[in-house]
């Protein structure tokens, strides 16, 4: 088998190698630009010299006049492939963060659907044939009776898990019945784990379809789901607001907790923290959808998360 030469191999994938492969280096661009000053300076020395004295306010701003018209575009000739290569990759780190963001979201909704359609049904089948065999089972057998009913409650607890982590990867009702009911569905089960925190919802979502483009519903579910999850680990707040509503061609989703608040200028690309990523996931899902995502917050007043996505009105509603 002939390999094909590096280039051929490059050129045959979507992510080439660097264009500005012959560009120079940072430290080949300092000495370029030194030497032009230095050249540049040359010149208005030879300049200044053939012409009649002045003063010393003069010959300063036609040094520096000259000085700015020789090296702007000199220095934004040299610059520009540096600056067009990191755009070039910004825009494909971007494209492909939302690529892994989509085919997880994929594959969480598959697993989803196996779980709930296989093993939801073996572990049934199993329970029904468990039931089965325990009222086959002779009276006096009391002791196999009770490790049967002790068999069929682990199924049932192993069948309430699965369940759990079902509704964890894609609740089912997000698919069927809409973003509404999967945020109701979401708020309710976080009240019964956590009691003490008090969440007020508000859907004003009216004049909306009643079924939102999915991407969009994964969005704002996974956003609101994100900052449930960030509060109850890292807020200490004893309140949330959920708001869904819409604004001229937006619909609008702000969470607000009355918590510890944060510093949010920890919360940049490099944050280390599982709340600073999972804050940069929500980022790059709203990005995706060109909407739009804010966080306000103080230390000791709280946070809101706040997400506007563009999505397009019922005329007929």
């Amino acid at each position: 088998m002939v390999n094909k030469p590096l280039d051929a191999q490059a050129t045959s994938t979507s992510l080439r190698l660097p264009r500005s492969r012959k560009a120079l280096t940072p430290l080949g661009m300092a000495l370029l630009m030194a030497c032009a000053i230095f050249i540049c300076e040359v010149g208005v020395m030879f300049v200044l010299s053939n012409l009649p004295p002045l003063s010393r306010e003069y010959e300063a701003f036609i040094d520096s006049s000259i000085l700015l018209a020789f090296l702007t575009p000199f220095y934004f000739l040299l610059y520009r492939p540096f600056w067009e290569e990191h755009k070039r990759f910004e825009a494909e780190i971007q494209h492909l963060s939302r690529q892994l963001l989509s085919s997880a979201e994929e594959e969480r909704k598959r697993i989803s659907h196996d779980l709930h359609d296989q093993c939801g049904q073996t572990l049934t089948a199993i329970q029904f044939g468990m039931d089965a065999l325990r009222k086959s089972t002779p009276g006096h057998h009391l002791q196999q009776k009770e490790d049967i009913r002790d068999i069929v409650k682990l199924i049932s607890q192993l069948g309430n898990e699965i369940r759990e982590i079902t509704y964890q990867l894609r609740p089912a009702m997000l698919d069927e019945m809409g973003i509404v009911s999967a945020l109701r569905s979401l708020v309710s089960e976080v009240s019964r784990q956590h009691p003490t925190l008090d969440i007020n919802e508000e859907y004003a979502v009216g004049k909306l379809k009643k079924k939102l483009p999915p991407s969009i519903e994964v969005a704002i579910y996974r956003t609101c789901q994100e900052s449930l999850n960030n509060i109850i680990k890292y807020a200490q707040a004893s309140e949330v607001s959920i708001v869904l509503g819409q604004q001229a061609a937006k619909i609008i989703l702000c969470v607000q907790d009355n918590g510890i608040g944060l510093d949010t200028r920890k919360l940049g690309p490099t944050a280390k923290s599982r709340q600073g990523i999972g804050l940069l996931g929500m980022r790059e899902r709203v990005a995706a959808l060109q909407g739009e995502f804010e966080i306000i917050s103080e230390l000791g007043k709280g946070t809101s998360v706040i997400v506007a996505l563009p999505v397009s009105e019922d005329k007929n509603g």
